[in-house]
């Protein structure tokens, strides 16, 4: 579809290893991440996807509909949307790209310090520490 109509702001990225992630997030405005509409994600899903591009303190948009578990709009890290909405979808991206350059930063900010403080190994393994030991 890009090629049929000649867009050139759109790009796709063949497959890197997991240590080049964060370079590559780096070059990125916004991050986007969506799945399928799918009943069984009504009880939450947690893509591994989501915790890079919450370190990489970039603006995500986040398409997928995960029931009470709302992390992009709980953390103000970006914008949550119905998934398989393609209208949805890009306007989410003309909100993004309507807002200060301040605002998309502050996005950001509040991505990295959640997955920071909250979702870290050393972090985890904390909280871990407290469950099982007390």
């Amino acid at each position: 579809m890009v090629k049929e109509r000649g867009l050139n702001n759109v790009t796709f990225i063949d497959p890197i290893p997991k240590v080049q992630i964060q370079a590559m997030l780096c070059e990125l405005d916004i991050c986007f991440i969506g799945l399928t509409k799918d009943p069984l994600f009504r009880f939450g899903v947690s893509p591994n996807k989501l915790y890079d591009y919450l370190y990489s303190g970039k603006p995500i948009i986040y398409a997928i509909e995960s029931g009470a578990y709302q992390p992009v709009s709980e953390l103000g890290a970006g914008l949550q949307v119905e998934a398989e909405s393609p209208s949805a979808i890009s306007n989410a991206v003309l909100s993004l790209f309507s807002m200060t350059a301040a605002q998309r930063v502050q996005m950001g900010v509040n991505a990295k310090k959640a997955v920071l403080e909250d979702y870290e190994y050393g972090v985890l393994a904390k909280k871990l520490e407290q469950v099982l030991f007390g």
